[in-house]
């Protein structure tokens, strides 16, 4: 059987109390905090894998029209004008 008061115990604890709430407020904004810090960090180091892959396609490019020299005057004369090879080395 329940007393008048047990009746007040239990009906007076409905909620939550104030420093509950500040307690989980402060948790999850430490939380919030973390992964921001962890999504920035990945963001930085995308980025610079990014950078990375331009330069090495860059160069494997570079690489390829220099070994072959109709590659790069395609390349390196867009327009169509001809260029001699054999008269700019004498």
């Amino acid at each position: 059987m329940i007393t008048a008061e047990k009746s007040k115990k239990l009906s007076g604890n409905l909620g939550f109390s104030l420093i509950e709430i500040l307690v989980v407020t402060g948790l999850m904004v430490i939380v919030a905090a973390a992964v921001g810090s962890i999504i920035q960090s990945m963001s930085r180091e995308q980025k610079s894998m990014e950078e990375k892959m331009t330069l090495l396609e860059t160069k494997n490019f570079l690489s390829t029209a220099l070994m072959d020299s109709s590659v790069c005057l395609s390349q390196l004369n867009p327009g169509g004008i001809s260029a001699d090879l054999s008269s700019a080395t004498t």
